[in-house]
């Protein structure tokens, strides 16, 4: 017996930092790069590029926090040229900010001028920063010490925050639906807005021939702009995979070229920057935007905690009515081996964990034994945590858009593939007269596009909507009663 343990206790000591590396507590999804946004003291550091060539290697340390009503991107910047490895933002220019903290604004950036109002208020937790995340679109800032403003949104610091500075800023945001995308039209250069946008971010990027190809095929089944970013956001999806492990793009070769058709395997990095070349290849003015996830929000100082591994890369898209829309590609490409790792990592923890607990303390004690499995427990935590696609927001939505559609499923209408969930919100609730299934789609449409009404009690409402009507429906499917004889 005592060998057999020995045996079972060895392999989870060996197999410990074997499951490190596959579910490594850096694995988020969505990373980016110590490069552009990590100096070498361990503060947020602004970069002139984005270097495609680095791989990502971050930790859980805390950055900052924010307190918001709403969360959101926190973006740092945005990069409009490439040249098939480096991301680079060559018509930006900085200059000071004026005392009143009045940021100056791109005449095309719709949701500054007549966006609605976000405060935030944010806390310096790394050793320092000049990069100072921000929801999109800041409009003032109010900071100790002076700063100065990027041309492209961007707030920088002249002289690095420290641990414990305080800053905070308003930013305006038009609230996006997918309707709302699927009825906007197409950028024309009738006016000047519309040709400095086509001119500095539709121009066709960098690309071999066989990515033209690729971005060509797109253009032959998706016609309006917002078919082409959810054709492009398939594409990626079905295509290939997320990983960390990825391999690097072999020295001289495109990219986006060698992550579709070689590795298939990337992180966010590749990923959005795929999609932003397939975006001007169709024609849609888009960049690349890095900052952060939301983090996780802390209910006691209702703060949202943002640490390095929630650094991230996602895709802007121009829309003449609302300006730029964030995109998350990574959301809809799935994770490499995530269920092989999840699922052996279970099975040490329910297999071997009680054999472990119960005969493990005749040779190590309890104390060794529990730390073990708590190790295993917190990589397993920071996997699923990680695993959030881009946000926590975004991977609710997902959840809850499913739930939506096992209610369809039950009442015979599934969700056709161009309905967007606010579509499909409503009619299921005119199919089953149940009033509130509209502001369940509304709300997933809200949560995916980064509107301003998502928050935690929207979560808590929309779960308790979605139980009450399937358990209604279900009992009407069991009593053979109508499905339109709901109580409302």
């Amino acid at each position: 017996m005592i060998a057999v343990l020995a045996l079972v206790l060895g392999a989870s000591l060996v197999g410990g930092p074997l499951l490190g590396d596959s579910i490594h507590p850096g694995s988020s999804r969505g990373r980016v790069g110590p490069g552009p946004l990590f100096g070498q003291t361990g503060g947020l550091t602004a970069s002139a590029e984005l270097n495609m060539t680095r791989r990502p290697e971050l930790t859980d340390k805390l950055l900052f926090t924010v307190k918001s009503l709403q969360p959101s991107f926190w973006r740092t910047q945005t990069y409009e040229d490439w040249d098939g490895s480096v991301w680079r933002n060559p018509s930006a220019s900085i200059s000071r900010v004026a005392p009143s903290g009045d940021l100056i604004t791109q005449p095309f950036d719709q949701a500054a001028k007549f966006g609605d109002s976000l405060i935030q208020e944010v806390r310096i937790e790394a050793p320092a920063a000049t990069a100072l995340p921000a929801a999109p679109s800041a409009v003032n800032i109010d900071v100790d010490g002076g700063v100065s403003q990027s041309t492209d949104g961007s707030v920088l610091s002249l002289e690095p925050l420290g641990r414990g500075a305080v800053y905070t800023v308003q930013s305006r945001r038009i609230p996006v639906t997918a309707s709302g995308l699927a009825a906007s039209i197409a950028a024309t250069p009738s006016d000047g807005v519309g040709e400095e946008v086509l001119a500095r971010f539709a121009a066709p990027p960098q690309a071999t021939e066989r990515v033209r190809q690729l971005a060509t095929q797109i253009g032959a089944t998706a016609t309006t702009p917002y078919e082409k970013v959810k054709a492009i956001e398939a594409l990626l999806g079905e295509r290939t995979e997320y990983s960390l492990d990825a391999p690097l793009s072999p020295e001289g070769t495109d990219v986006v070229d060698h992550f579709l058709f070689e590795s298939k395997l990337g992180w966010c990095e590749q990923i959005a920057s795929s999609f932003v070349v397939l975006a001007r290849l169709n024609g849609l003015p888009a960049r690349v935007a890095t900052g952060y996830v939301p983090g996780e929000f802390d209910p006691l100082s209702r703060r949202y905690k943002v640490r390095e591994y929630d650094a991230h890369a996602w895709a802007e898209v121009w829309f003449p009515e609302f300006g730029w829309v964030p995109f998350d590609p990574t959301a809809n490409v799935p994770l490499a081996g995530e269920s092989v790792a999840a699922d052996l990592a279970e099975r040490i923890l329910n297999a071997a964990g009680w054999i472990l607990l119960i005969g493990g303390g005749l040779l190590m004690g309890l104390p060794a034994i529990w730390g073990v499995l708590g190790s295993l427990r917190q990589m397993l935590s920071r996997r699923r945590r990680g695993s959030r696609r881009g946000g926590e927001h975004v991977s609710w939505a997902r959840r809850t858009e499913r739930e939506l559609e096992r209610i369809g499923l039950v009442l015979d209408r599934p969700q056709h593939p161009a309905e967007t969930a606010s579509q499909y919100g409503r009619a299921l609730a005119e199919l089953c007269v149940e009033p509130e299934l509209v502001e369940v789609g509304d709300a997933i449409d809200v949560a995916r596009f980064g509107a301003v009404e998502f928050s935690p009690e929207v979560v808590e409402r929309t779960a308790a909507i979605l139980a009450r009507v399937t358990a209604e429906v279900q009992q009407r499917q069991r009593n053979s009663q109508p499905v339109t004889a709901g109580s409302g």
